[in-house]
């Protein structure tokens, strides 16, 4: 839809503003409709400070956010792009980002049903890792046939790292009171990273359009993910017992 607008008589700025209100009317929408299930509590303090330096598992878990968000947007802002570079149609690259996202429906799936036997922790690791190294790969596809392969699994892949996160911090409280600000620590890095994250990619293609460079720094930061999540994983089996975690 936003390739539309934004090639055709709409134009790429007045494109922009019709995405942003229509995004602000969803999100009007949603607002309108919430309601909360049990009446408010008084304002709970956590011993935020505590989490972040007496558990390791925790603050691991950010550092693996601020590694992951760094990765994760390279493909998504830059494979339609890349595959015009490649000499594909641009009315077939158009179409790469959304077979790239209905991968990543399935990524969001089918990792969540397997996480309570195989253990969420392992999964987001393997996961996380496998990313890595497909970014790597990046580089080296050079036909359709290739691109759209890459999309697929690199979707999957990116797919359970998104859905997974949220979880893999949200296991990491101790009750249930405290799982919102976690989950709102571990939004707010992500939030921050994500904004420097493209930009910081686009630099590094330079104008010569130099592939490489972005892939490396893509495919190396989710591989850091990957080992400090098992270095986090590792902490966790040991305090509860159990390796399928």
């Amino acid at each position: 839809m936003l390739n539309k607008l934004f090639n055709g008589r709409v134009g790429f700025y007045n494109g922009i503003r019709v995405s942003a209100a229509f995004n602000l009317f969803l999100l009007l929408a949603a607002f309108s409709m919430m309601r909360t299930r049990l009446p408010p509590k008084n304002i709970q303090r956590f011993p935020v400070k505590d989490w972040i330096l007496k558990e390791p598992e925790y603050a691991l878990a950010l550092a693996v956010c601020v590694f992951s968000f760094f990765a994760l947007f390279f493909p998504v802002f830059y494979i339609q792009f890349y595959a015009i570079s490649r000499g594909v149609q641009r009315s077939v690259a158009f179409y790469i980002l959304s077979i790239l996202n209905a991968s990543s429906f399935f990524g969001r799936l089918v990792p969540n049903a397997l996480a309570p036997k195989l253990g969420l922790t392992n999964l987001i690791v393997f996961f996380t890792f496998a990313a890595g190294v497909i970014t790597l790969t990046f580089p080296a596809v050079k036909d359709l046939a290739g691109i759209v392969l890459f999309a697929l699994f690199w979707g999957f892949c990116s797919g359970a790292v998104v859905s997974l996160g949220p979880a893999y911090v949200g296991m990491m409280a101790k009750d249930t009171s405290e799982t919102g600000t976690r989950l709102g620590i571990f939004f707010s890095v992500a939030s921050v990273v994500a904004l420097f994250a493209s930009p910081i990619c686009g630099a590094l293609l330079t104008k010569k359009y130099i592939w490489l460079n972005a892939s490396l720094f893509s495919g190396i930061s989710f591989i850091i993910a990957a080992a400090l999540g098992l270095v986090s994983r590792n902490i966790l089996a040991k305090k509860r017992g159990t390796q399928i975690i």
